[in-house]
């Protein structure tokens, strides 16, 4: 056996990672009509930084198959909209969407945030046989959710708020085409992230997620599965 599979952890170092994924909530921050923020380029520099390591620990998430399509290896695909550009899809969304409605959230989440990650994956639709192309394509979809979750946790160790939203509404009108989204390709996730300290409170909306006070404390859900001798 490698000595790798050895390697002990100390217990700071497990304690920490516990509190950052007990820590980690869902912070959806809604700008109201009268919102103007504009950060500072320190502030927006730190905060750009910080999710860009974060995404580079990310990447580590397992996963079992390569993409083999458009040559690459992991089997999601990030895109990054930094504060202008979120600005810029707040204001066009109507346009480009072309029949959004009136007070939709995004992009009032658009206005809000410091940046916001958009995590893709796209299916594999020429593998055979089906049974095959069916299973790769679930274990794409499960290390996708596998980085967006290593991705938040990364972004809470740094001090960075975090809503992740499923976004349907842009693969709808002209919004994909506008992201460089292929005609294929499934969203998993659009996070927004929060540059806490540099964001003022006057003007938004926090909500927070509607679950996460109904978890289960005694765990109903862990089965223990044994066998007979």
């Amino acid at each position: 056996m490698s000595a790798n599979f050895l390697r002990k952890r100390d217990d700071n170092t497990v304690a920490t990672v516990d509190e950052v994924i007990r820590a980690r909530r869902t912070e959806k921050i809604l700008a109201n009509d009268d919102f103007d923020w504009q950060p500072s380029k320190g502030d927006l520099s730190t905060g750009d930084r910080a999710v860009e390591s974060a995404l580079d620990v990310a990447r580590w998430a397992p996963f079992h198959y390569p993409r083999d399509l458009q040559q690459q290896v992991e089997p999601w695909t990030v895109r990054w909209l930094r504060r202008d550009a979120c600005l810029t899809f707040a204001s066009k969304m109507p346009e480009w969407h072309g029949q959004l409605a009136a007070g939709h959230k995004f992009p009032k989440l658009l206005r809000a945030c410091g940046s916001c990650v958009i995590v893709s994956w796209l299916p594999n639709t020429e593998m055979h046989p089906e049974k095959k192309r069916l299973q790769v394509n679930e274990e794409h979809l499960a290390a996708t959710a596998a980085f967006v979750q290593n991705f938040l946790i990364a972004l809470e160790a740094r001090n960075l708020g975090s809503y992740w939203a499923s976004g349907p509404v842009i693969l709808e009108g002209g919004l994909p085409d506008r992201l460089g989204l292929h005609d294929k390709e499934k969203v998993t996730a659009v996070v927004f992230v929060h540059y806490r300290g540099s964001t003022p409170d006057v003007g938004l909306e926090c909500l927070e997620g509607k679950l996460r006070k109904s978890r289960d404390p005694e765990m109903g859900w862990l089965k223990a599965v044994e066998f007979a001798e």
